[in-house]
C-alpha cells in the first residue's frame, strides 16, 4: 500500500520534535530558506541558529507498507514491512549529492516512518512518537547505486535489519531513532565548532563546490552568486541561503544541532 500523507507532514512533524528537546540536551533548530528581511514580524521562528554546534541534513522519505504473504521480500523481511523508494539516477543526482556531501565531514541522512496513514501519523505526532518511530539511512551505509534503475530499502517496524534491493537484497546499515540520538550526541562531542560566519562561509562553499560537479547544475551553478547576494551577510542571512541550496539542490532540510541553552541564548 502505498503511503497515505505527504513528505511535508512526515517532515515537518520530526523537524518539530527534534526542535522541541527530543536529542536531550540538544535542540535541533530548523532553517528554511527565506527572503524576509531581519527582524521583520514573524521572522524568529526559523532562525535560531545555535552559536556552537554542527549541521545535519535530513532527507525525509515515505514508506510504501507491504502486508501480503505474495509480496517480494515477505520471505527475507519474515512479516509485513516497509519500503523506502531512492530516487533513479537516470532522474536525480539526489544520493550521489548526497554521498558527496557525507563524504566531506557533514552529517547526512536518509529518515523514513515506521507508519504509512494519517492516523498513525496523528497518534505518533501527539504522543511524541514520530522521531523513535522514525528508521535513519547514512548515504555511506546504502554506498553507491548499481546502476541507473530504481532501488529501494525495506525494514520492519521495531526491527533493525535493513536491505536494500536492486536484482537481489543486501543488507544495509540502519539506526532507530535511539540510536540516531546517541550518534548525534557523540558526534556533538567530536564536531561541534562555533557557529560563526567564518564557519557558515565555509559550509556555503562545501555546499557549493559539490553543486558544481554535477554537470546537470552547471547553469545553475552560474546564478548562486546571484541568489547568495539576496542574503544579508549575517548569521540569519547565511543560514537561510545554506538553507535554499539544502533545499533546492539536495532536497534536504537543514538542522543546526546545538546545545539547549546555546539555543535558548540566541532567543
Amino acid at each position: 500500500m502505498q503511503p497515505l500523507i505527504s513528505e511535508f507532514s512526515y517532515g515537518y512533524a520530526l523537524t518539530q520534535e527534534l526542535a522541541g528537546g527530543m536529542l536531550g540536551n540538544l535542540i535541533g533548530a530548523p532553517v528554511f530558506p527565506s527572503l524576509r528581511q531581519e527582524g521583520s514580524a514573524g521572522g524568529g521562528y526559523d532562525v535560531q541558529i545555535p552559536l556552537i554546534g554542527f549541521p545535519l541534513f535530513l532527507q525525509f522519505k515515505l514508506s510504501d507498507y507491504l502486508s501480503r504473504t505474495s509480496a517480494s521480500e515477505r520471505t527475507m523481511l519474515g512479516g509485513p514491512y516497509y519500503r523506502m523508494h531512492l530516487r533513479p539516477l537516470r532522474h536525480s543526482d539526489q544520493h550521489n549529492l548526497l554521498l558527496d556531501l557525507e563524504a566531506a565531514g557533514n552529517e547526512v541522512y536518509y529518515a523514513a516512518p515506521e507508519f504509512h496513514t494519517q492516523p498513525e501519523l496523528n497518534s505518533a505526532y501527539l504522543a511524541r512518537q514520530v522521531f523513535r518511530r522514525s528508521r535513519f539511512f547514512r548515504p555511506s551505509a546504502i554506498g553507491a547505486l548499481p546502476d541507473r534503475d530504481g532501488h529501494y530499502i525495506c525494514f520492519r517496524a521495531r526491527q533493525k535489519p535493513a536491505y536494500l534491493f536492486s536484482d537481489s537484497g543486501r543488507g544495509v546499515l540502519s539506526q532507530t531513532g535511539e540510536e540516531f540520538a546517541k550518534g548525534l550526541a557523540d558526534e556533538f562531542q567530536m564536531k561541534h565548532r562555533p557557529l560563526d560566519l567564518r564557519t557558515l562561509e565555509s559550509l556555503s562553499t562545501n555546499l557549493e563546490s559539490a553543486i558544481e560537479k554535477k554537470s546537470a547544475y552547471i547553469e545553475s551553478v552560474y546564478q548562486l552568486k546571484d541568489v547568495k547576494a539576496g542574503f544579508v551577510k549575517s548569521r540569519i542571512g547565511l543560514g537561510r541561503y545554506l538553507a535554499h541550496l539544502s533545499w533546492v539542490f539536495f532536497d534536504s532540510y537543514l538542522v543546526f544541532v546545538g546545545r539547549d541553552s546555546e539555543i535558548r541564548r540566541t532567543r
